[in-house]
């Protein structure tokens, strides 16, 4: 008979690369919600995060959301219940929303993280990656990329 902690993570090949939780959450604030929240998901995998159903879940909750609350946006303007200046308004809401997500996401993963560091050997530097992203990025324009509906979403 063995015992195991329920939050102890099985971590993978590839938990070289896992990095503290909080990289993702600053991806989320200074970068995007899409990149944030697939970094969430590779670094539930490389650390083998007991949780990473959930943390999967989540995020997709949060997807749906967003995708409703677009919908629901631009369905609201072109029947004429708001008017554009409203819209700004009702963007906060969204980003209220993702955020939450991703700070349930965020408790999720740091919960089994600091066993995971605990345990292991050595742990990747999200800030390296993180600096790259927010430079890149800054130098994209996603809004003329990607349709506005999914900018919206993802943003």
């Amino acid at each position: 008979m063995t015992y195991t902690i329920p939050d102890e993570p099985t971590p993978t090949a590839q938990a070289k690369l896992a990095v503290r939780p909080m990289w993702p959450l600053f991806t989320l604030m200074f970068v995007n919600t899409g990149i944030s929240w697939l970094w969430f998901i590779a670094n539930g995998f490389f650390q083998g995060s007991p949780y990473l159903k959930k943390e999967i879940g989540w995020i997709i909750v949060g997807l749906l959301g967003s995708t409703f609350g677009v919908f629901a946006i631009i369905a609201a303007l072109s029947q004429g219940l708001i008017d554009k200046p409203t819209i700004p308004y009702l963007l906060i809401v969204l980003t209220i929303w993702k955020l939450a997500i991703s700070y349930k996401v965020f408790v999720l993963q740091n919960r089994s993280f600091e066993l995971f560091e605990y345990y292991q050997e050595t742990i990747s530097n999200g800030a390296i990656p993180f600096i790259a992203m927010v430079i890149v990025f800054q130098q994209i324009s996603l809004h003329q990329l990607l349709p506005s509906f999914i900018f919206l979403v993802l943003r």
